[in-house]
């Protein structure tokens, strides 16, 4: 064999290296090419926020300078030194705590039952206690000015049994209720995804080895169940060290927490103390971030998807006193968590210019005032009209982000990509909130639909992102092939089969993007101008005086929500009939 003959293999070799290579190149080039705007989103609305109160916090006059940046450790001196300071940094913590525990202990019992029933039955007691979720924050705040009041129902209740009334309202007590009643549905939802993962039939077996129900459930179950427990209570931690509605609306001058430090500091023009207290909090909230996660495995905090192992949802449970404890304790969180979303209803047709309970009389005019006033349609027609043009943004960058996701090899790009895609969650809201509105009004936007909608896509992408990607990494990839084989484009073959069999799974990213939307005052309030939405409207009452048309307003998106989760839900069970048909 000559050496041409034996180098002739060489060349096709070569091409189809290079060949390789042009093709990694195109499929690099054209998954940079999607997430570019979310790169642009985030670094304009993100971290861009970010950077202006980080270089604030170190400036002693809280300015901003990208040329002559001034830095000093003022602002951070006094917050470690201010008794003041240090007092609302202690008070913060013990109300995160105080959450957290009683949570926990009210969270664990029901989550318990519902890994234990079967799913026809949890989903439908999981459908109850999510019900608040779908309700504005502020609706269920109002209803607990009402509940906890002085004359209430809560100490008109007490006052019956002969206990007498107490201080409820504008306090620690009030404080802490709110809060709870805000992260109960977090906290079963974390537990419930993880205790129905516990396979019950090593408790099973150790009842059969002669343990007692007590020192199984102890020495078996309860280790079994102890990272999703510490997880939970972390991320609940996380999550209430930045709550500003609660405190603002329900605690006292002596509940400040540093999210309403913060704010109080802002509207004082006071950027210095409150961007370095903004940046003491993130880094709290990204130090028990990275905890829950450490704890979880780095797995998503969330619904969970399967159901339990074994017979651990199958084998009946046993009538202990443990057991019909935690049926109470169940009782006890529903009356708990739907109380404050059904109040509303008897107080908006009372006929007096106050709103008490119960109500005196009987009449329809806050209804009709509603409709006439000239302040609540508008706001309305804003919020639906940000929170449609927020849900469709979110899921298209969670569409393109998640189908780049799932064509990536490295474990380590796709975790620096969902780093960054996740960054807003242990984002606190109100330090976001604070610095889009420095940089909105350096770009004109404050006031502006398209300011708002980019704030709240920034703040509703992650979680429309976690629920696509986790329904595209369940995609059958054969199905693709098939129709690649067939001569079908990926672009049409992603749209016709892998969109269309998760249509399902977008709509409800839709959906939860919609509401973080809807729900928002922290970001919103800061970014409103004449035009509000309807839950700052709600809120703005909340904080100068509640009249009776509020309560009427919030009965409406009650019975809103109620009607849409009710024709959701059969609408899914006759799809679910026509489906083995």
């Amino acid at each position: 064999m000559t050496p041409a003959a034996r180098l002739a293999p060489a060349e096709p070799e070569h091409e189809a290296a290079a060949a390789g290579t042009r093709s990694r190149w195109v499929s690099a080039s054209v998954g940079v090419a999607v997430v570019l705007p979310l790169l642009a989103l985030y670094g304009i609305f993100l971290f861009w926020p970010l950077v202006d109160i980080l270089l604030r916090s170190f400036d002693p006059l809280g300015e901003v300078s990208y040329t002559h940046p001034n830095f000093g450790f003022t602002n951070f001196t006094q917050i470690g030194t201010d008794s003041l300071l240090r007092i609302i940094e202690l008070r913060t913590l013990r109300l995160a705590l105080y959450t957290t525990l009683i949570t926990t202990v009210l969270g664990f019992p029901v989550a318990y039952l519902l890994s234990r029933m079967q799913p026809r039955r949890a989903s439908l007691l999981l459908l109850g206690i999510l019900v608040p979720f779908f309700v504005p924050t502020v609706v269920r705040l109002f209803s607990l000015t009402v509940l906890l009041s002085p004359d209430g129902v809560v100490n008109s209740f007490t006052d019956a049994i002969g206990l007498g009334k107490f201080p409820l309202l504008f306090n620690t007590t009030a404080t802490v209720i709110g809060m709870t009643v805000y992260q109960l549905p977090v906290m079963i939802l974390i537990l419930y995804a993880g205790l129905s993962r516990i396979d019950t039939n090593l408790t099973l077996a150790a009842h059969t080895l002669g343990a007692s129900p007590t020192r199984a459930f102890f020495t078996v179950y309860l280790p079994q169940a102890r990272p999703t427990v510490i997880s939970g209570m972390l991320f609940t931690m996380v999550l209430s060290l930045s709550f500003f509605l609660v405190p603002s609306v329900l605690g006292g001058p002596r509940d400040q927490t540093m999210s309403v430090f913060i704010q109080q500091q802002i509207e004082l023009f006071q950027w210095g103390q409150a961007s370095a207290m903004g940046i003491v909090l993130l880094i709290i909230t990204m130090i028990g971030y990275g905890l829950t996660l450490r704890l979880t495995g780095g797995a998503t905090v969330g619904v969970p998807t399967t159901v339990a192992k074994g017979t651990s949802n199958r084998e009946p449970l046993r009538g202990t006193p443990a057991v019909w404890s935690s049926r109470v304790v169940l009782v006890i969180v529903f009356v708990l968590l739907l109380a404050p979303v059904l109040v509303v209803f008897p107080l908006s047709i009372g006929t007096g210019q106050q709103v008490v309970f119960p109500p005196r009389g009987f009449t329809l005019t806050w209804f009709s005032q509603v409709f006439t006033a000239g302040v609540w349609i508008p706001a309305f027609t804003k919020s639906v009209i940000v929170g449609i043009s927020t849900a469709v943004l979110s899921v298209a960058l969670a569409l393109s982000l998640a189908r780049t996701v799932q064509r990536i090899r490295n474990r380590a790009v796709r975790a620096i990509i969902l780093a960054i895609a996740f960054a807003p969650v242990i984002t606190p809201h109100i330090l976001l909130a604070i610095g889009l509105y420095d940089v909105e009004i350096r770009l004109h936007l404050i006031g502006s639909n398209v300011g708002l909608i980019m704030a709240h896509t920034v703040i509703a992408f992650p979680l429309a992102f976690s629920i696509i990607n986790s329904a595209l990494a369940q995609s059958d990839i054969t199905l693709e092939q098939a129709a690649w084989t067939m001569g079908s484009s990926r672009t049409r073959t992603f749209w016709l089969v892998v969109v269309r069999s998760k249509l399902g799974s977008i709509v409800s990213a839709g959906v939860a993007a919609f509401m973080v939307s809807w729900d928002d005052v922290v970001i919103a309030q800061f970014q409103n101008g004449l035009s509000k939405t309807l839950p700052v409207v709600i809120y703005s009452y909340l904080d100068s005086g509640v009249v009776p048309a509020v309560p009427a307003i919030s009965s409406m998106l009650v019975l809103l929500v109620i009607v849409g989760l009710v024709v959701s839900l059969v609408v899914g069970r006759v799809g679910a009939r026509r489906g083995p048909a």
